[in-house]
């Protein structure tokens, strides 16, 4: 009968048996510990395990552009929608931000996700149409903080327009390209000397404009939003008439408009923690601002904003 007790080298952790063992040797060992049954099974789970360790399958796509222009472009099976449209932007030499893909033949976007595979969302189709969407670069930063161009992930667009998106598909982000804008090392407000920054390039004054931010570290009071031509940089934005969206007073969150807080949060000790997805949705033709906290609407919308 097999002996019930455990050989000496099986006692060992396995990476260490495996260092001091051939395969021979291994296979001496587990002959000699595993019955039949259990040697059939091992064998299964190192097939399996290397039939799941295969390769994904490529996939040549060809993308039209509405100029008449192709593009063939090579990808593997599990590559994203996302994936997809970064690759084209950098094969087109333009940024990420202004591409959207259909399905040739099919009016629909197709949802810019990272969570969304391409070979899904095409129904398997290889022939696909690349659009330029409206995309607005904000111009040269004013003000004394720091400020650079990044890419960073947040939800996606479709998420906070009327109906929203499929349920399975919401949480799903996508790629954005904008500002990242710090407080310089060691600088810090006082009731005298407030920093602000804000983008000498606007938006067309029509249509909707959605405003996506992530939050990375907070120690201050911070208002984040749109500023007219009389907003002043050196104020605290709760009281500058020229400011209008999000502040953080250091213990509650807030809607503020034209130097009036418009709504306060409840409970006190709020606070936005790193990673934390806020957004405002501008709709300039009804003048209303509706802001975001996550994907959920933050206080109620605001309206009769000025229409300069």
């Amino acid at each position: 009968p097999r002996s019930q007790s455990v050989p000496r080298a099986m006692a060992k952790p396995l990476a260490a048996l495996l260092q001091e063992v051939n395969p021979a040797e291994l296979e001496v060992i587990l002959a000699n510990t595993l019955s039949s049954e259990e040697q059939q099974r091992l064998r299964s789970a190192l097939e399996d395990t290397r039939t799941e360790a295969a390769p994904a399958q490529e996939i040549i796509y060809r993308v039209n552009f509405v100029d008449g222009s192709e593009l063939e472009i090579t990808l593997d099976e599990t590559s994203s929608v996302q994936d997809a449209v970064v690759a084209i932007a950098h094969e087109k030499g333009l940024s990420a931000g202004q591409l959207r893909l259909l399905v040739s033949g099919s009016p629909e976007l197709l949802p810019l996700l990272r969570s969304l595979r391409l070979v899904e969302a095409a129904q398997g189709s290889t022939e696909l149409m690349a659009v330029r969407s409206s995309f607005y670069r904000l111009g040269k930063a004013h003000g004394r903080l720091s400020c650079e161009e990044v890419k960073f992930e947040h939800y996606a667009s479709w998420a906070y327009l009327d109906g929203g998106l499929d349920p399975e598909l919401e949480r799903g982000t996508e790629l954005c390209e904008g500002y990242e804008v710090t407080m310089p090392a060691g600088a810090g407000p006082t009731h005298d000397d407030y920093q602000g920054i804000i983008f000498s390039d606007g938006v067309p004054l029509v249509g909707k404009i959605l405003m996506r931010i992530v939050i990375h570290e907070r120690h201050w009071a911070i208002g984040i939003g749109v500023g007219m031509e009389s907003m002043e940089l050196a104020q605290d934005a709760e009281y500058d008439p020229g400011f209008l969206g999000l502040y953080h007073g250091g213990a509650s969150i807030n809607i503020c408009k034209c130097g009036t807080r418009t709504f306060r949060s409840r409970g006190s000790g709020d606070h936005w923690t790193a990673g934390r997805k806020l957004a405002i949705l501008l709709d300039l033709d009804e003048g209303s601002m509706q802001c975001y906290d996550d994907l959920i609407p933050f206080g109620p919308k605001q309206l009769d904003l000025p229409r300069v």
